[in-house]
C-alpha cells in the first residue's frame, strides 16, 4: 500500500510540474479565456492516474461497491459527462473527488446531492452585454437544462436534487452592482424554480456562511444583513495566509478563472462610474485589481461550499483542471461552451438552436428581431413573417430542448383559435417540432357548431385529413382492455417511442419485383386536450431527429445510421410484419435527415401485443443506443397537458410517445393526421 501511494503521488507530482511549466500558461498577456485552456493529452491522464486505479479497492470505501453498484457510479459519471462542453480538452481529467463523492452516495442509496455555484447576478453593461437585471429567457433555458440532468439521473438511477449556491453576494459591490438588485435577480430564478423546476432549490449566502439561518424572507431583512455576511465569508473561509499572487502561480484553474475574469470585466465595467477618460492601460489596470479581489473572495467562497456540502457532488460552469469539480455547459450546442445567461443575450434561430451573444451583436443584425415577454426584454429571434399573424397578437416562447408555445398576448381565451393562422402554425413546426397552441378559445361558431368540427376545421386549414380505420378523429383515452384494434394506444400504459403511420401500409413492388408493405404515414399530426390530465403524468414525449443526431455517442454518426435497415413485426394491427425499412429518410421538403424508427417494445413492457425490431445490417446495439438518446432530456420534450392545449407536429422530422398515466383518469385528447 505505502509503495503504490508513493508510486502514485510522485506521478501526481510530476503531473503539476509538467502543468506549470507548459509554454503560455503563466503568461501574464490578456488572451481569451478559453484560449488559455491548457491542452493536456488523455494518454499522458491515464498513465497518471493509473496507479490510483490500482490501488482504490485499498482505499477506504474503494473495495465496498458491488458490480451492480460499480455500473450505478460510472452510470451516474458518464450521464454528468454528457453535459460537460464537447469538445473541451480537459474532460479527459478523471475527477477523483467526484468519483468518490459518486461512489459514496451509490454506496449508501441516498440521495444525490450536486451543488453549482452559479447565477450571480446580470452584468451590469446593460447596454453592450445584457436585456436587463432580471432574469429572460436564457436563465429559463438554463435551468430547464438542469432540471432535466436531474430528471434524467433520478429515472435512470436515484433521486437527485440540485443547490445553486448563488455568488452574487461574493462579487457584487466589486462590480458595483446593488445589493438590491442581486435580491431581485434571485427571487425571480427562486419563483422560476419553485413553478417548473422541482429537483432545483436555492442557496443564499447567508445560508452558507452560517449554518442553519434561514433564509431571509424580505428584501429588507436581506439587506441588513448583506454587507455582514460577506465580510463573515471572507474572514472564516480563506485560507491562513493566503497571497493571491503565489495563488495564481501555482494554481493553474485559479489562472484561466483570472484571466477569464479580466476579459469579462472589460466590458461588465465599460460604463463604471470613475472610469471616463482612462487610457486602456489604465482600464486594465483597474480590472486586473478587481479580478484579484474575486480571486481572494472566490477561494473563500468555493472553500464554504464545500464546507457546507461535503459530500455532494460538485458542478462547475468554468473550465477546471480541479478534480473536485465536474465542469458542465449550462446550454447545448459546441458554440456555448462555458457562455452563461447573465453575461449574455439569447437569440432562438427559426429550427430552435439556441446561441448566445452579446446584445449589442444581435441589436446591430437585421437578422434579428427582439422578443419582449410581460413587457420587459427577454430574447432575440430572427425576423419572420411566420411569427406575426394577422388580427392576432401572440407571444412565442421557445420550449427546452424544441418547439415553441404560442399564446395571445392578451391572455388566456382573448383571441379564439379560429383566428390562428395554421398554415404559419404548419411551417414552424417542420422547422422546430412540437408548436403548442395554448390560452386561445374553442368556442364553437355557426360555421362549426361544435367543438369537434372547429377541430377538423382547423384542420383541414393545414392540408387534407387522413382518415384510418377510426374515421378522421382519434380519441386517444384509457380504453381499459378494448384496444379498438390498435394494440395499447387506448389504454394507461406507457407507449413506445415511434412515428404515426408505420401499420397503415400498402402493397408496392420491391426494386427485384417482389411483393413489400410499406408505411404510409402522415406528415403532421394536430392533437388537443379535450379534458384536464393528472398532474406530472400522461406526458406526450417527442424527440425531434435533429436532437437526437446531434447527441449520437461516438463513435456512431448520422452517416452510419444512414445506410441502415430495420425490421418490424407485431401480431397486432392484422400482425403487419414490415422488412428493408431505412433507418434515416430525408424530410419531403427539407431533405434534412430524419430517423424512421419503433422502439422494440416486449412482453416485460406490456400486457398487449409486443412489437419486435431488429436492425438487418448492423449491430443490434444500436437499438440501445437509439432507445437511450429518445429518452434523454436533452432531446425529448415532455409535454404535460393543460384542458384546451393544442399541439401540431411533424410527424417525419420526430418521434414521440406517451408516458403511463392513471388507468380510468379522465385524460382524452384527440387526434388528426393531415398530410
Amino acid at each position: 500500500m505505502t509503495s503504490q501511494l508513493q508510486t502514485a503521488f510522485g506521478d501526481v507530482f510530476r503531473l503539476l510540474k509538467a502543468i506549470l511549466v507548459m509554454p503560455g500558461l503563466l503568461s501574464s498577456t490578456d488572451e481569451e479565456f478559453h484560449a488559455q485552456t491548457p491542452t493536456i493529452q488523455p494518454s499522458l491522464f491515464t498513465k497518471l492516474f493509473a496507479p490510483f486505479r490500482k490501488i482504490k479497492s485499498s482505499l477506504p470505501g474503494g473495495a465496498a461497491l458491488t458490480s451492480e453498484q460499480q455500473a450505478t457510479a460510472d452510470g451516474i459519471l458518464q450521464l454528468l459527462k454528457s453535459y460537460s462542453p464537447p469538445g473541451d480538452v480537459n474532460n479527459s481529467i478523471r475527477r477523483i473527488h467526484v468519483e468518490t463523492s459518486i461512489n459514496g452516495i451509490v454506496k449508501s442509496g441516498g440521495l444525490l446531492h450536486l451543488t453549482l455555484p452559479a447565477f450571480p447576478f446580470k452584468s451590469p453593461n446593460s447596454i453592450d452585454k445584457v436585456l436587463g437585471t432580471l432574469p429572460d429567457i436564457g436563465e429559463e433555458i438554463a435551468l430547464a437544462r438542469l432540471e432535466g440532468l436531474c430528471a434524467d439521473l433520478e429515472r435512470k438511477f436515484c433521486k437527485t436534487q440540485l443547490s445553486i449556491v448563488s455568488d452574487g453576494l461574493v462579487y457584487n459591490d466589486l462590480l458595483g452592482v446593488k445589493d438590491e438588485t442581486v435580491w431581485k435577480y434571485g427571487s425571480a430564478l427562486r419563483e422560476l424554480a419553485r413553478r417548473k423546476f422541482p429537483h432545483i432549490s436555492f442557496v443564499r449566502l447567508n445560508q452558507l456562511v452560517s449554518t442553519g439561518t434561514e433564509e431571509a424572507k424580505t428584501l429588507d431583512e436581506y439587506l441588513a444583513t448583506a454587507g455582514m455576511y460577506r465580510d463573515r465569508l471572507v474572514a472564516s473561509h480563506t485560507p491562513a495566509g493566503f497571497d493571491v499572487k503565489t495563488h495564481l502561480e501555482q494554481d493553474p484553474s485559479a489562472l484561466m478563472t483570472y484571466r477569464g475574469y479580466i476579459k469579462f470585466l472589460e466590458t461588465d465595467l465599460a460604463y463604471a462610474e470613475g472610469r471616463e477618460g482612462l487610457s486602456k492601460k489604465g482600464r486594465k489596470k483597474l480590472n486586473e485589481i478587481v479580478a484579484k479581489k474575486m480571486i481572494v473572495r472566490g477561494t473563500a467562497f468555493s472553500n464554504a461550499v464545500s464546507s457546507a456540502f461535503p459530500n455532494a457532488v460538485r458542478l462547475s460552469i468554468h473550465p477546471s483542471l480541479n478534480k473536485k469539480k465536474l465542469p458542465i455547459s449550462l446550454f447545448p450546442g459546441s458554440n456555448n461552451n462555458f457562455v452563461t445567461p447573465w453575461h449574455t443575450a439569447s437569440v432562438i434561430e427559426m429550427n430552435g438552436t439556441i446561441r448566445l451573444a452579446h446584445r449589442s451583436t444581435l441589436s446591430a443584425d437585421p437578422k434579428y428581431e427582439l422578443v419582449t415577454r410581460r413587457g420587459l426584454p427577454s430574447h432575440f429571434q430572427e425576423a419572420s413573417p411566420l411569427y406575426h399573424w394577422a388580427g392576432c397578437q401572440i407571444d412565442v416562447t421557445p420550449l427546452y430542448p424544441a418547439g415553441l408555445v404560442i399564446s395571445p398576448q392578451d391572455g388566456p381565451d382573448a383571441v379564439s383559435i379560429e383566428k390562428v393562422d395554421m398554415m404559419k402554425v404548419k411551417a414552424l413546426a417542420e422547422l422546430n417540432s412540437p408548436v403548442v397552441l395554448r390560452g386561445f378559445s374553442s368556442t364553437p361558431s355557426p360555421e362549426s357548431p361544435t367543438t369537434r368540427e372547429l377541430f377538423m376545421k382547423k384542420g383541414r386549414e393545414m392540408g387534407p385529413i387522413l382518415p384510418w380505420k377510426f374515421g378522421e378523429v382519434l380519441v386517444v383515452k384509457d380504453g381499459g382492455d378494448a384496444t379498438g384494434g390498435l394494440n395499447n394506444v387506448l389504454s394507461s400504459e406507457p407507449m413506445p417511442f415511434h412515428f404515426d403511420g408505420l401499420f397503415k401500409t400498402i402493397q408496392v413492388s420491391d426494386r427485384d419485383g417482389s411483393d413489400k408493405l410499406v408505411p404510409q404515414p402522415p406528415q403532421f399530426q394536430v392533437f388537443r386536450a379535450a379534458t384536464p390530465s393528472p398532474p406530472h403524468t400522461g406526458f406526450t414525449m417527442i424527440s425531434p431527429s435533429r436532437l437526437v443526431f446531434e447527441n449520437l455517442p461516438s463513435p456512431y454518426t448520422v452517416e452510419q445510421l444512414s445506410g441502415l435497415t430495420w425490421s418490424c413485426r407485431t401480431t397486432a394491427f392484422n400482425a403487419t410484419a414490415l422488412a428493408k425499412l431505412d433507418l434515416v429518410v430525408p424530410h419531403p421538403t427539407r431533405g434534412t435527415p430524419c430517423l424512421r424508427y419503433h422502439e422494440p417494445w416486449g412482453h416485460d413492457k406490456t400486457r398487449f401485443d409486443p412489437t419486435i425490431v431488429e436492425i438487418e445490417n448492423g449491430p443490434q446495439e444500436i437499438l440501445t443506443v437509439l432507445d437511450e438518446l429518445l429518452y434523454d432530456r436533452r432531446v425529448c420534450y415532455y409535454h404535460s397537458w393543460q384542458e384546451g392545449d393544442w399541439l401540431v407536429n411533424d410527424n417525419v422530422a420526430t418521434m414521440h410517445t406517451r408516458s403511463d398515466f392513471a388507468s380510468g383518469s379522465s385524460r382524452e385528447l384527440w387526434r388528426l393526421h393531415i398530410d
